[in-house]
C-alpha cells in the first residue's frame, strides 16, 4: 500500500479533520494499525482497524473515523475506493466526506480519467465547502483547469486555496507536507499575475501569450557556439519540462522558488530571448533516464511535465 500512496501524492499524516474528529481510544487503535503496516505487517494491522469497526455505533464520528483509516490503509485502490464511497455518501458534508473526495479524485487521476477526477472536486467544494481538504482540493482542480487552457476559471480557485492553505498552516495541528503545497500553489499562481490586466486571456501557463513587449534594452543572447567537430552530428540529449511561460521574470520567480528542491532547474529559451521562456530541469544522455526523473517528479510534487530534446550547448 506503500506505493499506492506514494503514486497518488497522498499524505501519510492524518489530516486535520481525522485527528479532530478521533478519540483517544481510536487514536491508539489507528496507531497500532499504521505502525504494523509500515512495518510489514498489512494484514494484522488492517485486521485491528476490522476490529474496530464492527464494534463503533453506525453512523457516529468514530465509524466514520475508522472508515477513512481502513480506506488509508487497504491493500488495494478498488478496497480503498469503496470505502472512500462510502465516507462520501452516508457521512456527505462532514469533513471527512470532504477528505474522502479528495482522495477519490487523486484516485482518478492516477488512473487517467481527468474528468471524473474534476467532478469529485468540483462536488468537495460544493457540498463540503469549509473542509480542510478544499485546501488542497483547490490545488489540484486550479491545475487541471490551468492545463485545458481555463484560466479565468482556475486562477480564483487557486486563489481562494492558497488563502486557505495560509489559515490552516497556522494551526499547530497542520501537516509538514503544507509548506510544500503553498509552494507548488505560488509556482502555479505566477501563470495568474497578469490575469487581471487581460481579463480575457483564458490560455494556460504552459501557452501564455506574451502580454508586454519585449523592453528594446534587454540583452540579445549571441549565437551558441558549436561545441562538435564540423560534420559529426551532435549527441541528443534529453530535459525535463515544468512549464513554459510569457516572459522572462516568470520564468525566473519558479526557478528561485524550486532551485532549493530541485537540482539543475533553469530557464531555456529560444534564441533571441523571446517567448516562450521554458522552465527545465536536467540533461539527460537517454530518453528513458528523463521519463524517470520526470515520474519522480511528479509522484513528489504532483506537477506536470514531459520531456523533451535539450537545447545543443
Amino acid at each position: 500500500m506503500a506505493a499506492l500512496l506514494v503514486s497518488l501524492c497522498l499524505p501519510v499524516a492524518a489530516p486535520v479533520a481525522a485527528q479532530s474528529a478521533s478519540t483517544p481510544a481510536l487514536d491508539s487503535a489507528v496507531a497500532r494499525a499504521r505502525r504494523l503496516v509500515n512495518e510489514g505487517a498489512g494484514a494484522v494491522g488492517r485486521s485491528v482497524v476490522d476490529s474496530v469497526l464492527a464494534r463503533v455505533t453506525p453512523g457516529s464520528p468514530d465509524e466514520a473515523t475508522i472508515l477513512f483509516w481502513r480506506a488509508t490503509l487497504a491493500e488495494s485502490w478498488d478496497a480503498a475506493q469503496q470505502d472512500y464511497l462510502r465516507l462520501m455518501l452516508e457521512f456527505d458534508g462532514s469533513a471527512l466526506a470532504g477528505e474522502a473526495m479528495l482522495r477519490l479524485a487523486q484516485g482518478e487521476l492516477a488512473r487517467g480519467d481527468r474528468a471524473a477526477a474534476e467532478q469529485y472536486l468540483e462536488r468537495l467544494a460544493r457540498e463540503t465547502p469549509e473542509a480542510p481538504a478544499r485546501a488542497e482540493a483547490a490545488l489540484w482542480h486550479g491545475r487541471l483547469l490551468l492545463e485545458r487552457g481555463e484560466a479565468v476559471t482556475a486562477c480564483p480557485i487557486l486563489r481562494d486555496g492558497r488563502a486557505r492553505l495560509g489559515r490552516a498552516a497556522r494551526d499547530p495541528r497542520a501537516p509538514r507536507e503544507a509548506t510544500d503545497l503553498l509552494t507548488r500553489y505560488e509556482v502555479l499562481l505566477i501563470s495568474c499575475a497578469n490575469l487581471e490586466a487581460t481579463p480575457a486571456d483564458t490560455t494556460s501557463a504552459a501557452t501564455a501569450p506574451v502580454t508586454e513587449p519585449r523592453p528594446a534594452s534587454a540583452p540579445v543572447p549571441a549565437a551558441p557556439v558549436p561545441t562538435t567537430p564540423r560534420g559529426t552530428a551532435p549527441a541528443v540529449e534529453w530535459t525535463v519540462q515544468l512549464g513554459a511561460y510569457a516572459t522572462r521574470d516568470q520564468a525566473t520567480a519558479v526557478v528561485r522558488r524550486l532551485g532549493p528542491s530541485l537540482t539543475g532547474v533553469r530557464v531555456d529559451e529560444v534564441l533571441g530571448g523571446s517567448y516562450p521562456f521554458k522552465v527545465r530541469f536536467g540533461r539527460f544522455t537517454s530518453r528513458v533516464e528523463a521519463e524517470t526523473a520526470a515520474s519522480a517528479h511528479t509522484r513528489r510534487t504532483g506537477a506536470s511535465t514531459f520531456v523533451t530534446e535539450a537545447p545543443t550547448r
